[in-house]
């Protein structure tokens, strides 16, 4: 019988799903909280649970579907004898003969459960669990197509999801192997209810109802389960304790925890995924061990996203990842692998759509300079030791700037607790710094005069300059990093340019103190988007300071770097040539590897720049893109040479207020072998004038 209500609340874009979603998020936030607040000494039972099912399928769906797999998780806390849970399940089921060469059924759970635990005490641990579930049903054959191919919008479902409930018996047992983890073994029994799917493509009645069953296996972690002084649990699995909790504490006095680090990269991925199935009906998120499989078997390849999803959402997604570490007391380099982690789970695993090259490297190298950028200047904004409205206003601000550090806050307390900030400086607001804010208007033009297709467009600047090549007393990454963000008024979108530059490693040298020069291993980060052209990538590389002091009051700061590029982007007039599996679009832009240098020399008085020049040169060889190359033939004849030269002077006014003017062009050169294809060559100047408001030491 249909639950009829149940239902509509399902198909109303998941109103239900949103609910039980967020039960499974806030769920694990209080587990952050108990993470921070229980005494030494406490046994915490929280726990993930994840694991691989396989079985059969009967009832009405399961006439024409057959061979059913699943990839579970779940979180639970455990109170005694009991475990209450939520969890996700996705799924899939192959078509029967005739069909058998069409593509796999999705089906989705979004669950809670409870579960009774026997023998809690020893080490093999016998359970019976009962879930009550959210599901959908998604077909991927064409053979379901809700409107011709031609008809779809690009990303847009071609097929109908249809939505229901169920519930699940799951008989098991657990074997411990260390003192957190035990592997997990048990059968399911799963009924589920939908709402009729129409079958007359394959000349069936409609169904609604459906039965799986199977085995599986996987595992129980439970990260925090064994502390100094835990329950007979512990000694009876003769654990070694861990060190006393401070020992791994950051600056802000968050604990590290590998566990719920983890944990949290597993929710945004797969949270992500079922926002899209629910909310977005994309065509990329019906994924099962299937489509994990066949991402494995494929292996890398390019897409055609547009250029700011490619090079600005992901390397925003990235950060999430990354932060998810931060916020959890890891540091820069720990951190950088629930980065990369992230990145690597998502393209196997997050989408049907094959892995690509280019996510990775924007997703998981993009997210580490992103996700460190926006946990520095977040650090900035928090002040625990005030109170009030002044303290909401702090930590709405961070938040916005870095949610996934906000979010933790929030669900651990601390955005609300009065207590210290970090004793070193440089874990909160540098010594040495330099920021402002301009806001003007910018006029760019094409070809060879600024008067030629002349536009113009408001502009706002902001630009961080945290912590000295030459002068800082801490070394580790980002101590010292600048960033640049400039919002376009009237283009194709609002952040037009996002560039990032952090040391790595860095040391002084040189001069009567030993600080006249200074070298740095650093990651470079660049977006830049707008009506005239379109560059990006991740680069490492190294860097050169030197400054000089021709006299009391003024001083010369000169930079020079030299990089190896990972993977650019830049546009490019035959882009659209190339060919990406599941091609949605016409890609503007070219991919490939490249190197370059950049130099730039400022003049300061009294300590304030006053003039700066800037030269960049760049190289790029296409990999994906401008030429399309037969398969078995990869990699492609096409070379772009970007370059950049600028002037800025900047003006005081008053204190901390000053005028600006700078002047810049943009040259592509860009060279192709296919005799068709003719070199091209692309121009753009460009002025800003502009108010500044700036502060720094």
């Amino acid at each position: 019988m249909h639950v009829s209500i149940g239902l509509r609340i399902a198909r109303r874009r998941s109103a239900a799903f949103i609910v039980l979603f967020t039960t499974f998020i806030l769920l694990g936030a209080v587990g952050v909280r108990a993470a921070e607040d229980d005494p030494p000494g406490s046994h915490r039972d929280w726990g993930v649970r994840f694991g691989v099912r396989a079985g059969g399928a009967g009832s009405g769906y399961g006439e024409f579907l057959e061979k059913g797999t699943a990839w579970d998780m779940g979180l639970f806390k455990q109170r005694g004898l009991w475990r209450y849970g939520v969890g996700l399940t996705f799924g899939s089921l192959a078509m029967r003969p005739p069909y058998e060469n069409e593509p796999e059924w999705a089906h989705f759970e979004t669950y809670g459960y409870a579960e009774r635990v026997f023998r809690n005490e020893t080490s093999l641990r016998p359970y019976l669990q009962g879930r009550f579930a959210i599901v959908r049903t998604h077909p991927r054959s064409e053979l379901f197509l809700k409107k011709p191919v031609e008809e779809l919008e690009s990303g847009e479902s071609p097929t109908d999801a249809v939505n229901g409930i169920g519930v699940s018996v799951v008989p098991g047992v657990e074997f411990d192997v260390s003192r957190s983890v035990a592997v997990d073994l048990s059968a399911y029994l799963n009924y589920y209810v939908t709402e009729k799917y129409n079958l007359e493509p394959i000349n069936r009645e409609d169904t609604g109802t459906g039965t799986e069953w199977g085995m599986r296996i996987g595992a129980t972690w439970r990260p925090l389960s064994f502390v100094p002084g835990a329950d007979t649990q512990s000694a009876a699995l003769n654990t070694t304790p861990l060190p006393p909790a401070n020992e791994f504490k950051d600056g802000w006095g968050v604990t590290r925890s590998w566990g719920w680090a983890t944990g949290e990269v597993l929710a945004i991925n797969f949270g992500a995924s079922m926002f899209n199935e629910y909310v977005r009906q994309a065509n990329f998120n019906q994924i099962s061990p299937r489509s994990f499989w066949a991402n494995l078997e494929e292996g890398f390849t390019y897409d055609d996203n547009q250029f700011k999803t490619n090079q600005m959402i992901h390397p925003f997604n990235g950060s999430t990842y990354f932060n998810a570490g931060r916020s959890n007391g890891l540091g820069y380099w720990s951190s950088s692998v629930c980065a990369l982690l992230g990145a690597f789970i998502w393209e196997a695993a997050g989408e049907t759509h094959p892995a690509s090259y280019n996510d990775m490297i924007s997703t998981g190298i993009g997210g580490m300079a992103f996700g460190e950028t926006t946990y520095r200047i977040s650090s900035r904004i928090l002040d625990n030791t005030t109170s009030g409205n002044g303290r909401t206003w702090r930590e709405i601000g961070a938040f916005l700037v870095d949610p996934i550090r906000g979010f933790n806050r929030f669900v651990s307390g601390r955005a609300s607790r009065v207590h210290g900030n970090p004793s070193d400086p440089y874990d909160k607001w540098p010594p040495h710094y330099r920021d402002y804010l301009a806001a003007g208007a910018r006029i760019t033009g094409k070809g060879e005069s600024i008067s030629d297709s002349t536009q113009v467009q408001a502009v706002l600047d902001i630009y961080l300059d945290s912590g000295s090549p030459w002068d800082n007393s801490r070394r580790r990454p980002f101590d010292h990093f600048d960033t640049g963000i400039q919002f376009n008024g009237n283009d194709k979108v609002p952040i037009g340019r996002f560039q990032i530059r952090g040391d790595l490693f860095s040391k002084p040298f040189g001069g009567p103190d030993g600080r006249k020069h200074a070298i740095a291993f650093v990651q470079y980060f660049d977006y830049v988007n707008n009506n005239a052209y379109e560059f990006g990538g991740q680069s490492i590389g190294a860097a050169l300071y030197s400054r000089f002091q021709p006299s009391a009051t003024v001083g010369i700061q000169t930079r020079v770097d030299l990089a190896g590029m990972i993977l650019g982007a830049v546009n490019s007039e035959y882009a659209y040539l190339t060919v990406t599996p599941d091609q949605e679009r016409l890609r503007e832009y070219d991919y490939g590897p490249g190197a370059g240098f950049s130099i730039e020399a400022s003049g300061l008085y009294k300590g304030q720049r006053i003039l700066m020049l800037a030269y960049r040169s760049q190289w790029i060889t296409v990999r994906d893109g401008s030429i399309y190359v037969p398969a078995g033939n990869p990699g492609s004849d096409a070379e772009h040479f970007v370059h950049s030269v600028g002037a800025k002077l900047t003006i005081p006014v008053r204190s901390g207020m000053s005028v600006g003017a700078d002047a810049s062009v943009f040259l592509r050169e860009s060279y192709f072998s296919r005799e068709d294809l003719v070199d091209t060559t692309q121009r753009v100047p460009q002025a800003r004038l502009y108010l500044a408001w700036g502060m720094g030491e």
